[in-house]
């Protein structure tokens, strides 16, 4: 799953989009926790953008108290990918825009 915008309705009422499904925006706490419940460590890099221009990133989960294999392999995987350079950042009309609009 890519970068979601900033939305900041209450939480309740926030929503994401996977695989073309409308979820609660707290199913995603699911998927990013389930290294942390089992201590496994977990090292997040960027692996590009999708069609918005939103960052993407992968999680390498490796096995317990191998920090260093996945921090090993996100340097080596880095290495690999072309770089990303910096995203544009919105234009304050345009979070107001978005913000009105419940985006």
């Amino acid at each position: 799953m890519g970068a979601i915008r900033h939305d900041l309705r209450p939480l309740a009422s926030r929503r994401i989009v996977v695989d073309g499904v409308t979820r609660p925006y707290w199913d995603q706490i699911w998927w990013a926790g389930l290294s942390g419940v089992a201590s496994l460590p977990a090292t997040v890099i960027p692996i590009g953008t999708d069609q918005n221009g939103l960052p993407l990133g992968m999680a390498i989960t490796g096995p317990y108290l191998e920090d260093r294999t996945t921090m090993r392999l996100a340097d080596e995987l880095a290495g690999l990918l072309p770089p990303l350079g910096r995203p544009g950042l919105p234009v304050p009309d345009q979070l107001d825009a978005d913000r009105d609009s419940g985006v």
